[in-house]
């Protein structure tokens, strides 16, 4: 969910911005199958509810500029708040008291505390894909072996 830069990242998008359009095709291909498998592990550990919007609402975007990939909760503001329960089913909720007010139809106003039951998260989205995320990296230094030989030959 939280977005982390490294180091020499900015030397590293400079680097992806002067691939030529072959190598990243290449790469984009390659992300996109790991993207669309780690979706589809996320939609099958997500739970499934009466109407199934939670699990329609996971998606996978590829940026082929920045050859980046988001996976998760990755649609437009308005769609992902139609599923704002997501965030609480994935990372948990600490049990608490919250107050409430409520206008009556007479036009009073009741106040009231509620409690709330807290819940370990389910982890569908932040969970370990470490598995799947191995898989892709081993698939992605496949695909740089592939382009660097095919440079190296072609300046040779």
């Amino acid at each position: 969910m939280a977005r982390r830069r490294s180091r020499g990242s900015t030397e590293i998008r400079a680097l992806f911005r002067a691939l030529p359009d072959a190598a990243r095709e290449e790469m984009v291909d390659v992300l996109e199958g790991g993207s669309r498998s780690i979706l589809a592990n996320m939609i099958r550990r997500a739970p499934k509810g009466k109407t199934g919007k939670l699990r329609r609402g996971l998606k996978y975007k590829v940026s082929r500029t920045a050859l980046t990939a988001r996976i998760g909760l990755v649609d437009t503001p308005k769609s992902r708040n139609r599923i704002f329960y997501a965030r609480i089913l994935d990372l948990g909720r600490r049990a608490q008291v919250a107050k409430a007010v409520r206008r009556t139809a007479s036009g009073k106003i009741s106040r009231y505390t509620i409690r709330v039951k807290g819940f370990t998260g389910l982890h569908f989205i932040t969970g370990e894909y470490t598995n799947l995320r191995t898989v892709m990296g081993e698939k992605l230094r496949g695909a740089w072996d592939r382009i660097l030989k095919r440079a190296g030959a072609s300046n040779g």
